[in-house]
């Protein structure tokens, strides 16, 4: 009797031992799996405020003083760092985030500044280019200067790019912000202030 007790007691660690292994492993994962998600939409709402608040206090005061003049033209602007690198180093992350609309939002609101920093750059092309037709050519004719006319034209764009930015990033913040607090944490509320 002792030797089927036995027995069967080792059929049972037998089969138990590597379920139970399973079972850690496969739990440990997740928790790795949730507090990366975690980690990287805490690490994308701290660069989108750090970014729109860079933005509003250079190209975002810029427009304050252009004002909504529709035939204006916007200077130049220097971009020269990669303001978007978190996002950018773990776009290959993004598929983590548990919530199909929030992954849709951050996507969307990434490509929105990413597009307007192309604009700025487009637009600084053509100021560099009408810049050099002033020195070729001297005072220019409003008439006559292809490059003038492509940075009125251009103007709208910026400015409905910008607009937009304004409007989509503080909203993208706060739902990141709203998410993190209502999944993952009991921290403080951590809202657009901008």
């Amino acid at each position: 009797m002792n030797i089927m007790l036995n027995i069967f007691g080792d059929i049972l660690i037998g089969f138990f031992t590597p379920l139970g292994a399973y079972l850690s492993i496969k739990w440990n994962y997740a928790q790795r799996e949730k507090s990366g998600a975690e980690a990287l939409l805490k690490s994308l709402l701290d660069e989108l405020r750090a970014v729109l608040k860079r933005y509003d206090d250079t190209a975002g005061k810029i427009w304050k003083d252009i004002g909504d003049e529709p035939t204006g033209i916007f200077p130049y602007y220097e971009i020269s760092q990669d303001y978007l690198s978190i996002y950018n180093n773990n776009a290959d992350k993004i598929g983590l985030i548990p919530d199909d609309d929030l992954r849709r939002e951050i996507i969307e609101g990434y490509t929105l500044m990413k597009g307007l920093i192309d604009s700025y750059k487009f637009n600084n092309f053509y100021n560099r280019e009408l810049e050099k037709e002033y020195e070729e050519k001297g005072p220019i004719n409003h008439k006559d200067s292809i490059n003038l006319l492509y940075l009125r034209q251009y103007f709208t764009v910026l400015q409905k790019a910008h607009k937009d930015l304004l409007v989509y990033i503080p909203k993208l913040i706060d739902s990141l912000s709203n998410f993190i607090d209502e999944k993952y944490s009991k921290h403080e509320k951590r809202k657009c202030k901008i």
